[in-house]
């Protein structure tokens, strides 16, 4: 008798645990479904807005369909923003930080064009006071730019942050 009771208690607490499972995975494919309906709209109303920005072109004056249709942006653009938001003295900066995206594997500085710089720039490294490597700038943007060490690898680099100079500044 006891050993009836015992099995009907595990196979209603396996009921139980299965119950449960299934609940799991039937939130969890609603919730999938639930990403690929946003998916859809978000594209639908991307697709919508391009649309009435095309239908609506034909009636804007020249002036308003230009500005509706847009323009890239370029590195003069940004840069002419740029010299408006910040001081000669942040301009003159030859000293920044590089920032290293052991993630994303990516070397970042935070001096820019505005500072000056252009690809094929160079700059110092430091740790504490000692130049420990030389960087060179791939791209360039307003106020950081992507760089590349000259001599070290990734794995190289102990910390996530270093201090850096332009090259023969002071």
């Amino acid at each position: 008798m006891q050993g009836q009771n015992k099995i009907k208690l595990i196979m209603g607490l396996v009921f139980v645990v299965a119950a449960f499972v299934c609940i799991g995975v039937l939130f969890y494919m609603m919730g999938e479904v639930n990403l690929e309906h946003q998916k859809k709209i978000a594209s639908l109303e991307v697709q919508l807005s391009n649309l009435i920005a095309e239908r609506a072109s034909s009636r804007m004056s020249g002036a308003d369909a230009v500005r509706a249709a847009g323009s890239p942006l370029t590195l003069q653009d940004l840069l002419d923003k740029a010299n408006s938001i910040y001081t000669q003295e942040e301009k003159n900066q030859r000293e920044g930080f590089l920032w290293i995206d052991r993630e994303a594997k990516t070397f970042l500085i935070t001096l820019g064009a505005l500072n000056g710089l252009a690809p094929g720039s160079r700059l110092d490294v430091y740790e504490g006071d000692q130049v420990i490597d030389t960087v060179t700038v791939e791209s360039t943007y307003d106020v950081v730019s992507c760089v590349r060490p000259v001599q070290r690898k990734l794995d190289e680099f102990r910390e996530n942050y270093y201090r850096v100079m332009v090259a023969g500044g002071s």
